[in-house]
């Protein structure tokens, strides 16, 4: 495995107080490397018109903001059981 630095605000250092909060936040950033190494080769042989580009931009920049705030909920009711 590749360690890596992280910086975090003050307001988030209680992840690092429990493993388990410390497992899901790697799983997190794991997850999300993946994610960005998949559009990368996805995107990679594009041959996309700018219209379609930007229809597609809408729609996952719309599916995005539902996404987030689904899961800034779970982790807002997360936050309020500590």
């Amino acid at each position: 495995m590749v360690e890596i630095l992280l910086k975090l605000p003050e307001d988030l250092k209680w992840i690092l107080k429990r493993e388990e909060d410390l497992k899901f936040f790697e799983e997190v950033v794991v997850e999300k490397m993946c994610e960005m190494r998949l559009e990368d080769l996805l995107t990679e042989k594009s041959e996309l018109k700018e219209e379609e580009i930007d229809a597609l931009d809408h729609l996952i920049k719309k599916r995005l903001f539902e996404r987030v705030k689904r899961n800034w909920m779970k982790l807002w009711g997360y936050c309020l059981k500590r």
